[in-house]
């Protein structure tokens, strides 16, 4: 149960939260893989967590997300190649996040209605 002094999370956020979350966890375990299947999982990372963001800034606010992308990145992973790898990820996230337009957000455009 959530404490009232604690503020609400937008539900966009937490999914992403969720998404990077797992995105992390896959990276870590990226060695374990099979090449083939190592090099479908990479694509997928750099495809759903981008659409992932960009979801949810058009849900919740392109700031909030951009800023919840890089509190999230700061935690890192291990391993030269699982930072790059991250880091691409994060970077990639960012961009989606940052396109969308920051001042419209969906519970906006409908109250505009």
């Amino acid at each position: 149960m959530q404490q009232q002094s604690e503020p609400s999370v937008h539900p966009a956020i937490a999914r992403l939260h969720a998404e990077l979350d797992a995105a992390r966890r896959g990276i870590a375990v990226l060695d374990d893989l099979e090449e083939g299947r190592r090099e479908r999982v990479v694509a997928e990372l750099l495809s759903a967590v981008p659409d992932m963001a960009s979801r949810a800034a058009y849900e919740a606010g392109a700031d909030g997300v951009v800023e919840t992308i890089r509190r999230f990145a700061a935690r890192g992973v291990r391993g030269a190649s699982a930072t790059t790898l991250w880091n691409r990820v994060v970077r990639s996230a960012v961009e989606a996040a940052a396109a969308v337009e920051p001042a419209v957000t969906r519970r906006e455009r409908a109250t505009a209605s």
